[in-house]
């Protein structure tokens, strides 16, 4: 029907699809994960898997981004979540997916094909909510704990994806709490952001036997898809 809002399902849809890829891609890399003699006459090695890991849990999170802008582009030109919900919207309801993101920008000459926009975290999101959906919901619905969780998130997706000083120094203050380190000591040799995913949940999220920290992740980026677009 013309006029009708793009459905939120279909992004979600597409974030569920590729979690699904990337899990499945981890979960074949667990038996290298494993340091042992028997490995070093495998295909991969522990770094090399290790660093398939760190891979995926950048596809993830680059997959739940894309969730996130285009559920709220949609919601801001009247769509609907996969259960029927609105948020109650506090300004015009936009014309297009452009003229909602030309909104969010605060740029009247935003051009998808040329521009990036991007959040820095997830209290700017919260900001940007408030003033465009009534008391930010869904998105400010995110919990406090669930929010930091992000973004230690987002910390190690940037360490994956670049190595400056600032990057690396944001890691390795996201890691020790993962490990349960005090906020001075150091890192075990070889903790990157591939080792880090790849170790079994200690810290911060509730321990399931078997679990890494990439599976905590991928759980915890679900359940908020459902919390932004149920």
């Amino acid at each position: 029907m013309a006029g009708r809002p793009p459905k939120i399902q279909t992004a979600r849809n597409s974030f569920d699809a590729v979690r699904l890829s990337s899990d499945n891609l981890v979960t074949a890399m667990r038996p290298y994960l494993t340091i042992s003699y028997r490995n070093t006459t495998q295909a991969l090695r522990r770094k090399q898997a290790e660093r398939i890991v760190s891979y995926s849990f950048m596809t993830l999170i680059g997959s739940w981004e894309e969730l996130v802008d285009l559920a709220y582009l949609k919601y801001l030109i009247g769509a609907a979540s996969p259960n029927g919900t609105r948020p109650t919207l506090v300004v015009p309801r936009r014309s297009s997916l452009l003229d909602a993101a030309r909104l969010l920008t605060g740029n009247p000459q935003f051009n998808p094909s040329q521009h990036y926009h991007a959040w820095p975290s997830w209290s700017r999101v919260v900001r940007d909510a408030n003033r465009h959906f009534q008391n930010g919901v869904p998105f400010s619905s995110v919990s406090q704990a669930d929010r930091a969780l992000l973004g230690y998130a987002q910390v190690i997706r940037n360490r994956v994806a670049h190595r400056s000083k600032k990057c690396i120094n944001s890691f390795l203050a996201s890691a020790r709490p993962h490990l349960g380190l005090p906020h001075n000591a150091v890192l075990p040799q070889g903790m990157d952001a591939g080792r880090l995913l790849s170790a079994p949940v200690a810290h911060l999220f509730p321990i399931i036997p078997n679990q890494i920290y990439y599976g905590a992740y991928s759980d915890l980026l679900y359940r908020i898809s459902r919390v932004i677009a149920p």
